[in-house]
């Protein structure tokens, strides 16, 4: 089975498409426990840390921040 992700009607796997919401159809209306994340920048300084953090959450963009000290400087390589 298939399902509409706006509206959550249940279709065959055989559906085309539902033209009443005009969206693609998912196999499942349950959202990923934990989304994909991915590393996009390193910050040492917390201020500018929290500015781009909340210049990605501004458009919806998830995200994190590691529970590191901006005190302490760059890790050794």
């Amino acid at each position: 089975m298939i399902f509409c992700p706006k509206c959550e009607q249940e279709f065959p796997d055989t559906a085309p498409t539902w033209r009443e919401c005009n969206v693609e159809f998912v196999s499942s209306l349950k959202e990923d426990e934990f989304p994909e994340l991915a590393v996009i920048c390193t910050i040492l300084n917390e201020a500018t840390a929290y500015i781009i953090r909340g210049f990605l959450e501004n458009k919806n963009i998830p995200s994190q921040l590691e529970n590191i000290s901006f005190h302490a400087g760059p890790a050794p390589v």
